[in-house]
């Protein structure tokens, strides 16, 4: 499991990145990916945190789906600032 969430990571990081190449809709630069990869690393790094405190299915899938939510989150706040003005 431990890899295939890394492996899901580096796709995931790829698909912006091959999108570019596709189309001009998505236009990232240095920093779009530097961050982007920063927030993936740090989410497997708290999965990877979280499954070895916890050995019970039920609070690896509610902390997964809390990993992911918090993600999310982050995101759309650096993308198009949801959460207030600015």
């Amino acid at each position: 499991m431990r890899h295939l969430v890394w492996f899901v990571a580096a796709v995931v990081l790829l698909v912006p990145a091959a999108a570019m190449q596709i189309t001009n809709e998505v236009r990232w630069d240095t920093a779009d990916f530097v961050i982007f990869g920063g927030m993936l690393i740090a989410a497997c790094l708290a999965f990877e945190a979280m499954t070895a405190l916890t050995n019970r299915a039920r609070y690896r899938i509610a902390g997964g789906l809390a990993i992911v939510a918090t993600f999310f989150v982050v995101w759309l706040e650096l993308a198009v600032g949801i959460m207030g003005p600015g």
